[in-house]
C-alpha cells in the first residue's frame, strides 16, 4: 500500500540528499589555485632574471676579450714604431759614445702618441689574485696583471717619442756644423775631438747623454712590449670564460720571428768609462 509523503518527510529527504554532496575544500578550491599562480609568476621572474643575468655575464666576458685585444693591437703598433726607429742604427753601434751619437741620424718622426683605453681591463685588478698568489711584492709589480705596470710601458713609449724628437732638433744643427767643418762631400767620419772643433764640449756632452738615454729606453721598451704581448694573453685566458672564448673569439696570441727577437735582443752597451770621461762624472 502506497503511503503519501508528508511535508516533513520531504524536508527530511532533501536534507539527506544534501548531506551526500561533497564538502567544499578551502585549500583545494581557493588557496591552491592562488598559490599556483603566485609560484608560476615567481618562477617566471626568476627565470627571466637568470636569462638577463646570464646575458650580462656573457657580454662582460666578451668585453674583456675586446678590451684585451684592443690593448694588444695598440701594443703591436707601438712595438713596430720602435722597431722601425731602431732600424735606423741597427748593426751600426759600437761601444764608443761619440761614434754612437754620430751614427744615429735624425729620424723622421711620424709616430702618434699612444693613448690606450684601460677601462675594460679592470677585470685584471678584480681577479688578479687568481694569477699572482704566493708571489713576492716585486713579482706582483712586474706581473702584467698589474695595470699600473702596463700603463707605465705606454707612458714611457710617449716619453721616448718626445726624447727622439728633442734629439732630432738638437743634433741637426750640430751635425751640419760638423760636416761643414770636416768634409767637402757632405759625409764626415769623425771622433770626439773632431766634434769639439764644431761645438762646445758641454753641448756635445749633453747630446751624448741624451743619445744614450734614448737608445737605452728604446731597447727597454722593445723588450717590455714584446713581453707584454706574450704574457698578457696567457693571463687573460685564465680570467675569461673558456665557453665564451670558444663561441665568441679568443684573445690574440702573438708569436715573434727569430729575426724580430734578434732585433730586440741586439743591445750594444756603451763603454761606461769613456762615457764618464765625456760627461765629467
Amino acid at each position: 500500500m502506497i503511503q503519501m509523503l508528508t511535508h516533513d518527510d520531504i524536508q527530511l529527504l532533501i536534507k539527506a540528499i544534501e548531506s551526500l554532496k561533497p564538502e567544499d575544500n578551502l585549500i583545494k578550491d581557493y588557496i591552491y589555485p592562488i598559490a599556483l599562480a603566485f609560484l608560476s609568476a615567481i618562477m617566471g621572474s626568476l627565470f627571466g632574471y637568470y636569462v638577463v643575468l646570464k646575458r650580462e655575464q656573457v657580454e662582460a666576458e666578451k668585453e674583456k676579450i675586446d678590451s684585451t685585444n684592443k690593448l694588444l693591437l695598440e701594443a703591436i703598433d707601438c712595438f713596430h714604431d720602435l722597431e722601425a726607429i731602431k732600424g735606423n742604427y741597427l748593426g751600426k753601434l759600437t761601444d764608443q759614445p761619440a761614434q754612437r751619437l754620430a751614427c744615429v741620424p735624425p729620424i723622421l718622426m711620424h709616430h702618434r702618441p699612444s693613448n690606450p683605453e684601460f677601462a675594460g681591463m679592470f677585470y685584471l685588478v678584480k681577479d688578479a689574485s687568481k694569477v699572482i698568489n704566493n708571489r713576492t711584492f716585486q713579482e706582483t709589480q712586474d706581473n702584467f696583471a698589474n695595470i699600473p705596470r702596463i700603463k707605465l710601458i705606454f707612458g714611457n713609449y710617449n716619453t721616448v717619442l718626445k726624447m727622439w724628437k728633442t734629439r732630432n732638433e738638437l743634433v741637426l744643427p750640430v751635425f751640419e756644423a760638423i760636416v761643414a767643418d770636416n768634409s767637402a762631400t757632405g759625409v764626415a767620419y769623425v771622433n770626439f775631438d773632431d766634434m769639439l772643433r764644431s761645438a762646445s764640449h758641454v753641448k756635445i756632452a749633453k747630446l751624448i747623454d741624451l743619445n744614450e738615454k734614448v737608445l737605452s729606453l728604446t731597447d727597454d721598451l722593445l723588450a717590455d712590449f714584446m713581453k707584454l704581448m706574450m704574457e698578457l694573453p696567457k693571463i687573460s685566458e685564465q680570467l675569461i670564460s673558456k665557453k665564451v672564448m670558444e663561441k665568441y673569439g679568443k684573445v690574440f696570441k702573438l708569436e715573434f720571428s727569430p729575426e724580430t727577437q734578434a732585433i730586440v735582443s741586439n743591445r750594444v752597451p756603451v763603454n761606461q768609462e769613456a762615457l764618464s770621461k765625456i760627461l765629467g762624472a
